[in-house]
């Protein structure tokens, strides 16, 4: 699905379709029939039951301040990899991309192993979607250090790529040391495409200078201003007809019944609501997932259908007849065009 250069992808939203595999492969074969281009997969490794932890509050990834926690261990999500090699058996065209993955907490060369392997298995169409991560006390979990989280990534990607283009990667850092060490099978892409995720300005400088693309998640107004800071940026160290993309996922506070849907302008990033496992209107998500609309039908309702599939079970009855009449109406992530 593409329009006014524009390629659309959607969240699977596990908090409100759950982890049923028979749910999760009607929902990626509904996506990829409808037009979608991409489909992303959100990661925690563990959640925290914040109830025995009162005091304990971790930084907000939306406004990066110290906040009450977003999940906790009663949340579900799936393993990124785990999921992309479901999904490459099920799905022939759709990309397949973490977003994101929690770089700094996990084992480099692992990442690397397990990410060659969904490739082979996709036949070339996973990316990276990787970032520095919020909740600290998932890194104690894995025994990974929070505070040097910026930095570890930043050698992360240095490595990866090597290990990805390179059959026989001798690497000495401050957090990881090769001797003659490679991945075998290797990717079919070389190097597998690195999407740097976070709304903070050293996240912005990290995928303008090192990403392939960058990830970040804010309201429409600051959306539309930060990806301008990016590009602009972009354009600062030369890259732009290299490779930088930027994704943004528009997030408002209202929920969509209390706030009407705008109407878009062409090229627009568009706002939605987050998500809610207690959203009154779960089954709406079920019956895109289960029966989306054909290729072939209406402009109008081609563009409703995979909206109200991608925004999960958070959307009204009016919310989706708005869609449906508007143009790029608002999926849940949406990968910007170059200005």
């Amino acid at each position: 699905m593409e329009t006014n250069n524009l390629k659309f992808g959607a969240t699977y939203p596990t908090l409100d379709l759950g982890t049923d595999p028979a749910v999760l492969r009607d929902w990626a074969v509904g996506m990829e029939s409808i037009g979608f281009d991409e489909i992303f997969i959100p990661e925690h490794v563990v959640g925290i039951n914040a109830n025995l932890r009162p005091d304990w509050e971790p930084l907000n990834p939306n406004t990066l301040k110290k906040d009450k926690p977003i999940y906790d261990h009663t949340n579900p999500f799936f393993e990124p990899f785990v999921a992309m090699g479901f999904l490459a058996a099920v799905t022939s065209r759709i990309m397949l991309t973490s977003g994101v993955m929690i770089a700094p907490q996990r084992q480099t060369a692992l990442i690397a192993k397990q990410a060659a392997i969904a490739d082979v298995l996709s036949r070339g169409r996973i990316r990276l979607g990787v970032g520095v991560g919020w909740n600290d006390a998932e890194f104690q979990a894995l025994g990974a250090d929070f505070r040097v989280r910026g930095r570890r990534m930043d050698e992360q990607i240095d490595l990866l790529r090597r290990l990805w283009t390179e059959e026989s990667v001798t690497y000495s850092g401050k957090f990881d040391t090769l001797e003659a060490a490679g991945v075998c099978p290797m990717p079919i892409q070389r190097p597998i495409p690195l999407i740097i995720g976070g709304d903070s300005d050293p996240a912005l400088e990290r995928a303008a200078t090192r990403g392939d693309g960058w990830f970040l998640t804010h309201t429409a107004a600051e959306c539309v201003d930060r990806t301008s800071r990016f590009w602009k940026r972009v354009d600062e160290l030369g890259r732009r007809y290299r490779r930088p993309s930027c994704w943004a996922r528009p997030t408002s506070s209202a929920w969509p019944w209390a706030d009407p849907t705008p109407t878009p302008r062409p090229g627009s990033i568009l706002s939605s609501a987050r998500p809610s496992p207690r959203s009154p209107h779960r089954h709406w998500v079920r019956r895109a997932a289960q029966k989306p609309i054909a290729a072939g039908s209406s402009t109008s309702t081609r563009w409703g259908s995979p909206w109200a599939v991608s925004r999960a079970a958070w959307t009204s009855r009016a919310a989706i007849s708005r869609a449906s009449t508007t143009c790029a109406a608002s999926p849940m992530l949406t990968r910007s065009a170059r200005p």
